[in-house]
């Protein structure tokens, strides 16, 4: 066994894998880091996704999932968020969001994003997306999908024939010439706004 170790001075050293055994009883004479943490899982601890998105990653600052400016985010921190409001940011990317597993509400609104893929977000049921810039828009995956709100955007076609649980769609002020609806469930609409 390891007697002494000193790792305060690595501020680039932010997990010690030990064994399990060793991780209920650390020596007291270990001296580390306050960034640094003891895990028997350090690649489960330390996986990170790219967050590109400078303002996005600033809003994850803001909210308290990530600490420092570096183009990532710890998944660990991310992927058991439901709720997340990254309102007027001046985000043009949300490259990252594939991460948010459990993700159930969106709001994005305000902002310059231009392709919204949340295809891996299969727990999303609200999704506000209004005054953005978006040309592209996937939600091939998105079953569970009651709410959506994409007013004043830049799209042409929008496809809601994989959202069987669709109960209120705005789309107004948007360049929208191609709609598709039929998902078997039109029945369930209760709001329907689309015009030009």
């Amino acid at each position: 066994m390891l007697l002494d170790l000193d790792t305060q001075n690595n501020l680039d050293l932010n997990c010690i894998n030990v064994s399990s055994d060793q991780l209920s009883d650390i020596p007291l004479d270990w001296i580390k880091s306050d960034n640094t943490q003891y895990s028997d899982e350090c690649d489960v601890v330390l996986r990170r996704t790219s967050i590109p998105d400078n303002n996005f990653e600033q809003a994850l600052i803001d909210l308290g999932y990530d600490t420092t400016l570096d183009n990532y985010v710890l998944t660990k921190n991310i992927e058991r968020v439901r709720c997340l409001k990254i309102n007027h940011k001046s985000i043009k990317s949300l490259k990252g969001i594939e991460a948010f597993t459990k993700l159930s509400y969106l709001s994005c609104v305000g902002n310059k994003i231009q392709t919204l893929n949340l295809s891996s977000n299969r727990s999303l049921k609200k999704l506000f997306a209004s005054n953005n810039r978006i040309k592209s828009i996937d939600l091939s995956n998105n079953q569970k999908l009651k709410v959506v709100g994409l007013d004043n955007n830049n799209f042409t076609s929008l496809d809601m024939t994989k959202l069987p649980h669709l109960v209120r769609l705005y789309c107004q002020s948007s360049k929208i010439r191609i709609l598709k609806m039929r998902n078997g469930n039109n029945h369930k609409l209760v709001t329907f706004k689309v015009d030009k």
